[in-house]
């Protein structure tokens, strides 16, 4: 988790003071218009952090058979790992384009010409950017721009038990 300390930008340099209204003390841990207290940090840490992090390292390790807890622990240190390294660290099975996998998935369960779906997301930045360079001409180069900026998505594919 990151946050940011703006006090000193908003208040000495631009003359802006925070006014913050909030229901309890922790409403708006981490501050981003004062300085943060090893407190707050040790609450956000205890509260988000750690039980996010602990529930992801029991989700692999429950759904990686062939691994250990211990192995996924050490795996499980904020890494990225490419396709190659995934398989070979047992985090994935395989790699495969997603016409093979459909065709394997369908094989596997008996199934004929199963359909594919998604689900769209309504708005991102790049909704925000391309409604705003065919509106207002704001953007001329959008879509190859976007083209070159688009990132990785995180997909996860469920085998469905009958």
């Amino acid at each position: 988790m990151q946050s940011f300390n703006l006090e000193t930008l908003m208040n000495e340099k631009l003359g802006i003071n925070n006014i913050t209204v909030k229901s309890g003390e922790k409403k708006d841990w981490p501050k981003m218009f004062d300085e943060v207290t090893q407190q707050q940090l040790d609450y956000i840490k205890s509260k988000m952090i750690t039980p996010a992090y602990e529930r992801f390292v029991t989700l692999v390790d429950e759904g990686r058979e062939k691994l250990s807890r211990e192995q996924v622990l050490k795996l499980a240190d904020g890494s990225i790992y490419y396709s190659d390294e995934a398989v070979n660290n047992g985090l994935i099975d395989g790699v495969s384009y997603l016409e093979s996998l459909r065709d394997k998935i369908a094989e596997d369960e008996g199934l004929e010409d199963p359909e594919i779906f998604g689900f769209k997301q309504t708005f991102s930045l790049e909704y925000l950017f391309r409604n705003a360079a065919a509106d207002t001409g704001f953007f001329p180069n959008a879509e190859q721009t976007l083209q070159k900026i688009n990132t990785p998505e995180l997909m996860y594919l469920w085998k469905l038990d009958n």
